[in-house]
């Protein structure tokens, strides 16, 4: 999913800010649950599967993060 910034207020920049740090921990608290349930688990396609929704959290995370840069980049050039 490719999420579209588009320059509006600092106020409505620090509200997407907010939610999407709300986001970003919830799927830190997913990932550890999972790594703690990886270290437990004994069936090879478990494994794999829980592996692949790790992968896919990371991507999500840093793609949240990369987008929270950008966004307090663009609360700075708006002032």
């Amino acid at each position: 999913m490719e999420l579209l910034i588009i320059h509006i207020g600092n106020n409505e920049h620090y509200d997407q800010m907010v939610s999407l740090k709300d986001v970003l921990k919830a799927l830190k608290e997913k990932k550890v649950l999972l790594k703690e349930k990886l270290g437990q688990e004994q069936d090879k396609k478990k494994i794999q599967s829980i592996n692949r929704k790790l992968d896919v959290i990371s991507s999500q995370r840093k793609k949240g993060l990369n987008l929270i840069k950008k966004l307090k980049k663009l609360m700075l050039t708006a002032n």
